[in-house]
C-alpha cells in the first residue's frame, strides 16, 4: 500500500484492467478512469497503489496527486 508498482495486466473487464499483485489472492483493479494509456493483456504499468475510499487496494496511472514537488530536504546524490 502506498507504493509504486510495476504490474502486469492480467484481464480486462468493463470497469477496468486487472493487474497480477503479487503476494494476494485477488487481483488489483485499476479503473478505466485510472489509466493514461490504452492497455492489453500482458502490458506491464507503472502504478501507484493505495487504499479507495472504502478501504480497498486500488491502483491508478496518474499518480501526480501522490508525488511531492517539495525538494528542500533533498540533498545532492541522495538515493
Amino acid at each position: 500500500m502506498n507504493e509504486f508498482a510495476i504490474l502486469r495486466v492480467v484481464a480486462l473487464e468493463k470497469i477496468g484492467a486487472f493487474l497480477n499483485w503479487k503476494n494476494e489472492e485477488k487481483d488489483l483493479l485499476l479503473p478505466y478512469n485510472e489509466q493514461n494509456l490504452k492497455l492489453e493483456i500482458g502490458d506491464e504499468v507503472l502504478v501507484y497503489v493505495y487504499e479507495d475510499a472504502q478501504g480497498r487496494p486500488i491502483s491508478t496511472m496518474k499518480f501526480d496527486k501522490f508525488l511531492s514537488s517539495d525538494t528542500e530536504d533533498l540533498k545532492i546524490e541522495q538515493k
